[in-house]
C-alpha cells in the first residue's frame, strides 16, 4: 500500500491500545531556542568575525549563541544560521507513536501526518515486533537577519549548570567498579571533564562527562517501601529537565532499564526503577510500577523537592582504594580548558564508599524446631550473583553475618556467625524474650566485610 494521498490525521485516543500504554512513548521537552546568534570568520572581509542572528516566527523561547571556527562567506553562515535554528527547534517535539501493524502500511518516510492537531512528518518506520513510527515536527521557518561585522567580538563559551558525584554500589557492564559516579550538566553541552585532590595545586583529571545527566526533583514525598519487589499502584510524580522517560515492559526493566536516582531524606541515593512513565504536563512525570532499593541502595523516606539524577551513561570516577574517606576537592569544568577552566564548580567531600558496602541478604526463612528457631538466608553478591544454578560467589573470600535480636527498639541480642544459618535455642528465646514474641519482635541480618564494615540489614519478625 501506497503513501496517503491527503496528510493523514491521527489522535492519542484514536490509537490507544490498552495493552501497551502509553501510544505516546517519547516526546523530547528540550527548551527550544526562539534565536541564534552565529558567530564565524567573514571569508569576504579579512576574516574579520561575522555575526549573524536568526529568529523564528515562533517568540517566547530562549537565545542562543554559536561560535564557529570556520571562515564563511555571509551567504553560507546565513543558510547554517537558519538550518541549524530550524533542527534545534524540531529536536523539541519529536514523537514516537506505537501503531498496529495493519495502521503501519498507510504510511512512507516523508509523509506529511498530523497528530493531535499539529503538523509533522514521518521521519523513520520500524517495522519490528512493536511497530513504531518515528515523528519529526514540521519546523517553522527562521527569519535571518542581515549580518553585521561584531567588531572583534570574542568567542563565547559554554555554561556548566551542574555537577553531582554520585556514591552508588556497582551496576550495570561494569558490576565490580563501585567508585562514584559522575554527572554534569552545561548549556549547551560539549563535554565536562572532573578533576580532584587534596588542594588545587594537586588536582589530576578523574574523568569525563560526554552526555549531559538529566536533573529535576519530586513534587511528592514518598514514604520507603519495600527493597525488590513490585509496587504497581505506587507512583511517583517528578520533575525532568534534559531528559525524556518511557514506558517499558517488565523484562526490560529486569534487564536495567528504565531507573532515576533519587536522593532521600537521610542523604544517600536511592535507585528506583519503573514500569511505565506518564508525561503529565510540560517536563512532568508520573512514574507507576515502582522498584524500591535497587542494586544494593537503601529505599528511603523521599522529600518533596527532593533531588532526581537520570543517568545517559554511567562514568565511574578513577579514584584509588587508598582515597576511600579521606576529604578531596572535586572540579569539574568544560572539557579542552583544563582543570583552571573558566566558570568550573567545586565539591569538597569525602568518598564514603557506600556503594561497597554489602548487600542485604535474601530469602530469609524461620522455622519452628522443639530446639529453637532455625534462621536461615542467602548471602547476596554485589556481583555476578543472577546465576539461579550456583551459590552467589563469596567476595573476598569472606563470609560473616551480624544478628541482632529487638522487640521494638530495645536491643535484646547480638551474634556474629560465619554461614548462613542460625540456630536461636529455646533458653536463649526465654531469657531474651520472657514473655514470648509479639507483633514488635524482629531479628535484623546483615553482611560484614574484611573491615567489619556492616551491609544493608535482611528484617524479619519472629512472630509470624
Amino acid at each position: 500500500m501506497g503513501a496517503p494521498t491527503a496528510e493523514a490525521v491521527l489522535s492519542s485516543g484514536a490509537l490507544a491500545d490498552h495493552e501497551r500504554e502509553p501510544v505516546l512513548a517519547r516526546r523530547e521537552l528540550i527548551e527550544a531556542p526562539s534565536a541564534l546568534t552565529l558567530r564565524c570568520y567573514d571569508l569576504d572581509r579579512d576574516y574579520q568575525v561575522l555575526a549573524v542572528h536568526a529568529r523564528s516566527e515562533v517568540e517566547g523561547g530562549p537565545s542562543m549563541q554559536l561560535d564557529l571556527g570556520l571562515s564563511l562567506s555571509a551567504a553560507q553562515a546565513r543558510a547554517f544560521a537558519r538550518r541549524t535554528l530550524s533542527e534545534a527547534r524540531r529536536v523539541r517535539e519529536a514523537v514516537t507513536l506505537d501503531v498496529g501493524p495493519l495502521e503501519l502500511l498507510r504510511f512512507e518516510a516523508g509523509d506529511g501526518v498530523r497528530f493531535d492537531g499539529r503538523p509533522y512528518r514521518v521521519a523513520s518506520i520500524e517495522d519490528a515486533e512493536r511497530p513504531t513510527l518515528s515523528l519529526a515536527p514540521v519546523s517553522e521557518p527562521a527569519v535571518v537577519i542581515p549580518y553585521e561585522p561584531s567588531g572583534g567580538t570574542t568567542v563565547s563559551r559554554a555554561l556548566l549548570t551542574g555537577f553531582w558525584l554520585l556514591d552508588l554500589p556497582p551496576f550495570g557492564a561494569d558490576e565490580r567498579n563501585g567508585r562514584p559516579v559522575l554527572a554534569a550538566t552545561a548549556v549547551p553541552f560539549s563535554g565536562v571533564d572532573i578533576y580532584a585532590g587534596t588542594s588545587a595545586s594537586t588536582l589530576t583529571l578523574r574523568g569525563r562527562v560526554d552526555q549531559a545527566a538529566g536533573v529535576g526533583m519530586t513534587l511528592q514525598s514518598l514514604p520507603a517501601g519495600q527493597v525488590a519487589k513490585w509496587n504497581r499502584p505506587a507512583c511517583l510524580d517528578i520533575y525532568l529537565e534534559n531528559a525524556t522517560l518511557q514506558t517499558r515492559s517488565e523484562a526490560d526493566v529486569l534487564s536495567g532499564e528504565n531507573f532515576i536516582c533519587v536522593r532521600g531524606a537521610g542523604g544517600e541515593w536511592e535507585i528506583i526503577q519503573f514500569l511505565r512513565a506518564q508525561m503529565i504536563a510540560p517536563r512532568q512525570w508520573r512514574l507507576s510500577g515502582l522498584l524500591r532499593g535497587q542494586w544494593g541502595t537503601q529505599s528511603q523516606l523521599i522529600d518533596e523537592g527532593a533531588s532526581v539524577i537520570v543517568l545517559p551513561e554511567v562514568v565511574r570516577a578513577d579514584v584509588s582504594d587508598a582515597e576511600h574517606g579521606l576529604p578531596r576537592l572535586w572540579r569539574a569544568g568544560l572539557s579542552g580548558f583544563g582543570a583552571q577552566a573558566e566558570g568550573a564548580i567545586d565539591i569538597e567531600t569525602v568518598w564514603t564508599g557506600i556503594g561497597l558496602r554489602p548487600r542485604a541478604p535474601v530469602h530469609g526463612r524461620i522455622r519452628r524446631e522443639a530446639e529453637g528457631l532455625h534462621v536461615r538466608w542467602i548471602r547476596c553478591a554485589r556481583y555476578g550473583g543472577d546465576s539461579l544454578d550456583y551459590e552467589p560467589p563469596l567476595e573476598d573470600g569472606y563470609d560473616a553475618y551480624r544478628l541482632r535480636f529487638y522487640q521494638g527498639t530495645d536491643l535484646r541480642r547480638e551474634v556474629e556467625v560465619t554461614r548462613s544459618a542460625f540456630i536461636y535455642g529455646s533458653d536463649a528465646i526465654a531469657a531474651d524474650y520472657p514473655a514470648g514474641f509479639d507483633g514488635l519482635s524482629r531479628v535484623e541480618i546483615a553482611q560484614k566485610d574484611p573491615t567489619s564494615r556492616v551491609g544493608l540489614a535482611l528484617e524479619m519478625s519472629l512472630s509470624a
